[in-house]
């Protein structure tokens, strides 16, 4: 049977998740998201994990976050090396079209 207190969490959990959507909306307007996804993601599973500890106890919450923790830590820095890696290439290739441009006798049009 739902409990009042399941109740509760689950109105807190889905108005955590709009306000959540709001603030990583307004996040990648401003382009502050870039490379943070996985943070991003990190801190939504946590909220959810913590607000379960009324329903679940303390010990399912521990278990619960060392087995998101065990398969999400590799995926942040994956994230994060792919973040790199693209800045990197994104670099790159910026400073080839600048020394093909001088190469050319690049002049500024009008």
């Amino acid at each position: 049977m739902i409990s009042a207190t399941d109740v509760v969490i689950g109105i807190g959990l889905l108005l955590f998740g709009i306000g959540y959507n709001f603030l990583v909306d307004w996040l990648e307007k401003h382009g502050f998201e870039e490379g943070y996804t996985a943070i991003l993601v990190v801190g939504g599973v946590l909220i959810t994990l913590l607000a379960s500890i009324p329903l679940t106890g303390i010990e399912a919450f521990l278990t619960l976050l060392v087995c998101f923790s065990a398969s999400g830590f590799p995926m942040v820095l994956g994230s994060w090396r792919r973040y790199c890696d693209r800045r990197k290439q994104e670099r790159e290739l910026a400073r080839q079209e600048a020394l093909e441009r001088l190469r050319n006798g690049y002049t500024q049009k009008p």
